[in-house]
C-alpha cells in the first residue's frame, strides 16, 4: 500500500480488510478464502499495530511511536536510516551535519522529521484503522503483524506450491512431464523464502490465491523464461543435452533465474 491516497481511500481499505477478515474466518469454506496478495506490505501491518496501540489523543503521535514507525521505514528503505538516527538525537549540530544546511532548533527538526517522513504513513494507518471493525482491530492488537499479514496474503507452504505446478493439456510429451516432476520436487523441498522467491518470479506475487496455478510450457529456444501475466514458465529445449545432465542443468537454470541471474539462463 502506498502512502499516497485520500483519507476516504484508506478508510475504504479498512472496511475492505474487515470484510475479508470476517468472511474468511466465519463464512467461507477453505476453498473460498479471499486473499489480497501483496497489495499491502507486511511492514504496513506492523505500522497498523503500532498506531492501533497508541493511547494518546494528541494531534501527532508521541516521539516513541514516531521512532517505532521510522525504524520500520528505515529497515525497508536504507536511505531513511540517517533520519532515524537523527530522531534519536535531534540536535541542531547533528541535523546541520546530516543535511548540510541550518535546520533550525530541535523543535523545528522534530517537526520536519514528522511532517516529511512519518506523518504520511501515520495518517494512512489511522485512516485504515478508522474503517476497521472491532474484531479485526483486536486481532491486530493481539497478534504478531506477520501473522495478520498472512491472514490476508496467504501462507506459503512449499509442498502446496509444488502441487499447483502443471502442464497444459494431455498432449504434453513424456520429457516435459518428467521436467515438471523435477520442478515440483525441487520446489517442495525448498525453504519458505525460496518458495516465495519462486512464486514472485513466476506470478509477480509471493503467494498463490486459491485456485491459481503455475503452467509449465515447452520452449523452442535455449532460454528459460517466466511470464507473470500468465503464471507460466517456458522451459528451454534440451534435446541437445545429454539425458543424464538435463535435470541438474534445468534446476541450476531455474534457481539462477529466480535469483535474477542471467548466467545460467542459457544452455
Amino acid at each position: 500500500m502506498s502512502k499516497e491516497g485520500s483519507a476516504d481511500d484508506y478508510r475504504r481499505w479498512g472496511i475492505f480488510l474487515s470484510d475479508i477478515y470476517l468472511r474468511n474466518h466465519f463464512e467461507a469454506n477453505e476453498d473460498q478464502i479471499l486473499l489480497i496478495g501483496d497489495a499491502i506490505s507486511d511492514d504496513f501491518f506492523k505500522i497498523l499495530k503500532i498506531v492501533a496501540s497508541e493511547t494518546g489523543a494528541g494531534e501527532r503521535p508521541s516521539i516513541e511511536i514516531q521512532k517505532k514507525i521510522l525504524k520500520i521505514l528505515s529497515d525497508v528503505t536504507p536511505t531513511k536510516k540517517g533520519i532515524y538516527d537523527l530522531l534519536q538525537n535531534p540536535t541542531r549540530e547533528n541535523a546541520n551535519a546530516f543535511f548540510g544546511t541550518d535546520m533550525g532548533d530541535t523543535e523545528a527538526i522534530l517537526d520536519m522529521i514528522y511532517q516529511d517522513y512519518i506523518r504520511p504513513y501515520y495518517e494512512a494507518a489511522k485512516q485504515v484503522l478508522s474503517g476497521i471493525d472491532l474484531e479485526l482491530k483486536e486481532a491486530i492488537l493481539e497478534t504478531d503483524p506477520i501473522e495478520i499479514a498472512l491472514e490476508f496474503k496467504g501462507r506459503v507452504v512449499p509442498k502446496e506450491v509444488a502441487e499447483q505446478i502443471y502442464t497444459l493439456g494431455s498432449s504434453a510429451s513424456s520429457e516435459l512431464k518428467m521436467q515438471v516432476r523435477w520442478i515440483r520436487e525441487w520446489v517442495a523441498e525448498q525453504p519458505i523464502e525460496i518458495a516465495k522467491a519462486f512464486l514472485f518470479a513466476v506470478t509477480g506475487c509471493e503467494t498463490l490465491v486459491p485456485g491459481e496455478r503455475i503452467t509449465i510450457l515447452q520452449g523452442t529456444t535455449d532460454e528459460l523464461a517466466f511470464a507473470t501475466c500468465t503464471n507460466s514458465i517456458t522451459l528451454p529445449d534440451m534435446d541437445m543435452i545429454e539425458p543424464e545432465e538435463r535435470k541438474g542443468l534445468l534446476l541450476v537454470a531455474l534457481e539462477a533465474s529466480i535469483k535474477g541471474s542471467q548466467r545460467y539462463n542459457k544452455f
